[in-house]
């Protein structure tokens, strides 16, 4: 998940976070530049790239694709410019276009498009029948949000926690604490369907951990801590393995938990800062900056198989069970697995 309209505060802890990564990121491009790793295939073939201006998240659900342009975050007379795109996954075709939304993550659960917005300070809930947009304050700076049966997670990242929306109400009906209020909290969420873990960087390595939370109690069962790297880009969780990227701490690791342990497993470098992670079809993606591509891994041996160029820099992948679907800058790509 690309985090580009965090406080400019991250760049401090960018510039102490680097330094732990340095070796690595060293050793994979001088690697890379001596031509000792054998031609990657690209893991997925482009099949149709759907024209959407500037960036924002992408999801799916409702049985359509759904594509923010945040139109840069750009706000007139109190209303946000970007605008919420529905795209049939069939024909590759827009179908409808919702107008003052904007967000930097997007979510789609209990008939609406939810989306959580740094810029405005509120999660915006988007109802695609009405097309009416309803402001919900969930707490300081919502940087992400998941629709799960039951409620809608969000992570408010300034105020160092992670709440539930009861979407019959709209009103927060839990707050779960998982860092100090102000900079650096709590940051990506994903779901195994029983826990919702949530990556917080921290103000430096020392901090830096993913959280685990019972989404049936609410409450934390566990904290992994020491990570080589923080977690600042995407995370994805299935009931065997998780997973978390650093892209936004300018970092090129990508770490491995053990649900059983909760616990650091492993630990692997990609050759550009690895942001959003999907496990879909059997693997693990991964899409990166400098070089922008869509990365493919083996969940088994978190060996990279396949990189796939994309033509612009990415900000997240969905997929709609059939095909992969990324948002890059002026597009969304659909992308079929080889």
């Amino acid at each position: 998940m690309n985090q580009s309209d965090l406080s400019p505060r991250r760049r401090l802890r960018r510039a102490l976070l680097a330094a732990a990564v340095l070796i690595g990121a060293s050793l994979a491009v001088a690697a890379a530049s001596a031509g000792t790793s054998p031609a990657l295939p690209p893991g997925a073939t482009l099949v149709a790239s759907v024209l959407i201006p500037n960036d924002g998240p992408v999801t799916y659900g409702l049985g359509s694709v759904w594509a923010v342009d945040r139109e840069n975050g750009a706000i007139h007379n109190g209303q946000p410019m970007g605008r919420l795109y529905r795209i049939d996954p069939r024909t590759t075709r827009v179908t409808g276009l919702i107008p003052h939304v904007t967000g930097g993550s997007a979510s789609v659960g209990s008939g609406s498009v939810w989306l959580a917005s740094f810029v405005l300070n509120r999660v915006l809930r988007v109802d695609p029948a009405s097309h009416h947009v309803t402001w919900i304050t969930t707490g300081a700076e919502p940087l992400d949000v998941l629709a799960l049966p039951g409620g809608i997670w969000v992570s408010n990242h300034h105020d160092g926690d992670v709440v539930v929306v009861d979407p019959a109400t709209n009103a927060v009906t839990t707050s779960v604490p998982v860092f100090r209020k102000g900079p650096d909290g709590p940051q990506a969420l994903a779901s195994d369907g029983t826990s919702v873990w949530v990556a917080i960087p921290g103000a430096d390595l020392t901090e830096s951990a993913i959280v685990r939370i019972n989404a049936a109690t609410r409450t934390v069962t566990g904290t992994v801590l020491g990570l080589p790297d923080g977690p600042c880009g995407g995370v994805v969780a299935t009931t065997a393995k998780v997973w978390a990227t650093a892209s936004d701490c300018d970092g090129t690791g990508v770490m491995q938990v053990d649900p059983a342990t909760n616990g650091l497993v492993d630990y692997f470098h990609t050759a550009g800062l690895p942001g959003d992670a999907l496990f879909a079809f059997g693997s693990l993606w991964i899409v990166t900056r400098s070089p922008d591509q869509l990365v493919r891994v083996d969940p088994a041996t978190d060996q990279i198989v396949g990189a796939q160029p994309l033509p612009a820099t990415p900000w997240n992948l969905t997929t709609d069970g059939h095909r992969l679907w990324v948002r890059v800058q002026g597009a969304v790509l659909n992308l079929s697995p080889q």
